[in-house]
């Protein structure tokens, strides 16, 4: 009985559409009349189912897997997803704060450069006012001043005035005979 050795290559084709090559080398006995041992056969044939089933329940496994991979996948995307978007919120209320502050910033900015103004002009209004009241006390002085000098004068005038009749009367009493003072 002789002994043939057959080699085929195969391709099997996955649901995934990868094609894996199995090269598979078997030894038959050979019989009479060119034909192959039926028992011979019939085992590889069996193996051949079992490595198919192998195969199959092994692919069966890695699809599961898959599956489970990219239902993770897309839980880790949709995580992703929310924090990108909350992120982006994140960004856009600090960018409205900063905005605000500005803002407010801005407003206190005015109200003080306002209130400075109008406290300068008030200062200066009431400068104005003190230096008119301050000529005008001036002038009162001065007509004051005008015055009592006047009083002081005319009381002065009034003085050497009575002075001099007094002195007048001293000398007319004192050329007047003595006589005459006593009628």
């Amino acid at each position: 009985m002789e002994i043939v050795k057959t080699e085929k290559i195969s391709p099997i084709e996955s649901k995934l559409g990868i094609k894996y090559h199995c090269m598979d080398t078997t030894y038959f006995k050979k019989r009479l009349f060119n034909g192959l041992d039926p028992n011979d056969v019939q085992d590889h044939i069996q193996e051949l189912t079992q490595e198919l089933e192998q195969s199959h329940s092994k692919i069966t496994e890695l699809e599961s897997s898959l599956t489970n991979l990219n239902i993770k996948i897309k839980g880790f995307e949709e995580k992703e997803k929310a924090l990108k978007e909350t992120m982006q919120m994140i960004n856009n209320y600090s960018h409205k704060i900063d905005q605000e502050a500005q803002e407010r910033k801005n407003q206190i900015i005015e109200a003080a450069q306002y209130e400075a103004t109008e406290i300068m002009k008030r200062s200066q209004e009431r400068r104005t006012i003190l230096e008119q009241d301050n000529l005008r006390l001036k002038k009162q002085k001065q007509v004051i001043l005008s015055d009592l000098k006047g009083i002081c004068d005319r009381h002065l005038a009034l003085l050497r005035a009575e002075t001099v009749e007094q002195d007048t009367m001293s000398l007319i009493d004192e050329t007047r005979d003595p006589e005459e003072i006593s009628h």
